[in-house]
């Protein structure tokens, strides 16, 4: 079949039109899509009212979950975790040893531990905040935050803040590195843990002291936590944490902790009264 010359010009048109789609093109697709999923979650079987709650939805793990019962705009006192980005040099090192009171365990500063230092300072001048105690470790730091005063934007936005504030020095100071300019300084998002008392702010900060005496102590002592795979002691066999040279102390007690007994049960097995040993090894 032959075609005359308007014939080929409209068929051609048809095909950039399918190959360059023009403006009105697009919008007339957009909007068919658009009504195809509203249609589709009008139906019974996509209804949105039957959508389970989040609490029914399968659990992805991680430790980076909000509280959905509390408000991160209120006052109040937060232990937040930032990990650092694996290919970025450590923020600190370890120094001191975990047997003496005149050198006890502490952290020495890199310049990338200076940049988060100098931007925790500069955070809490702000007036709704107050840091009371942070530690720098060499791939994470731990801040207790203290929101005074309620926030226009939750806890959230401030922590991301600071994260983009130690970024932009961190690339400033940093210019021979390549690409440094899409590379990031910390890993994304943060850990928090909820104050709900005084009681509570204080051991968030005294596990925030204690972390590079934790740290030194699995540096120097790896053997303490090893595991240890069916180990078989008399008729029992069981996995073992710890240090094992504890299970050749002539006095030994064992200790069952389950968080599942009853209280006639728990009144059964051995409490911390009852150990003898200047130590314990635990087994499960």
């Amino acid at each position: 079949m032959h075609l005359n010359k308007s014939q080929k010009r409209a068929e051609s048109g048809i095909i950039k039109s399918l190959i360059f789609p023009s403006d009105n093109v697009l919008s007339t697709v957009l909007r068919k899509k658009s009504e195809t999923k509203s249609q589709t979650l009008k139906s019974p079987t996509m209804n949105p009212e039957n959508i389970p709650p989040y609490y029914f939805r399968p659990h992805r793990p991680h430790n980076c979950r909000r509280a959905k019962f509390h408000n991160y705009k209120a006052p109040g006192k937060y232990m937040i975790t930032i990990s650092k980005e694996p290919s970025v040099s450590d923020f600190s090192h370890i120094c001191g040893d975990i047997r003496s009171i005149e050198n006890p365990p502490a952290v020495t500063l890199t310049r990338n531990g200076e940049i988060i230092n100098q931007k925790i300072k500069e955070i809490s001048q702000y007036p709704e905040f107050d840091i009371p105690n942070y530690i720098i470790m060499p791939d994470h730091l731990h801040i207790l935050w203290h929101v005074k005063k309620w926030l226009p934007r939750d806890i959230g936005h401030y922590v991301a803040y600071l994260k983009a504030q130690c970024t932009a020095l961190w690339r400033r100071e940093n210019t021979h590195i390549p690409n440094i300019s899409n590379l990031p300084f910390f890993e994304p998002k943060f850990n928090d843990k909820i104050s709900f008392s005084d009681e509570m702010a204080q051991r968030f900060s005294n596990y925030i002291s204690d972390n590079p005496r934790k740290r030194l102590t699995v540096l120097t002592h790896p053997e303490l936590f090893n595991r240890a795979h069916r180990v078989r002691i008399v008729d029992y066999e069981m996995d073992f944490y710890g240090n094992f040279l504890l299970l050749k102390h002539p006095i030994i007690a064992a200790a069952v902790v389950s968080s599942r007994y009853t209280p006639e049960e728990r009144i059964k097995t051995p409490s911390h009264k009852d150990f003898k040993s200047p130590g314990a090894v635990l087994g499960e």
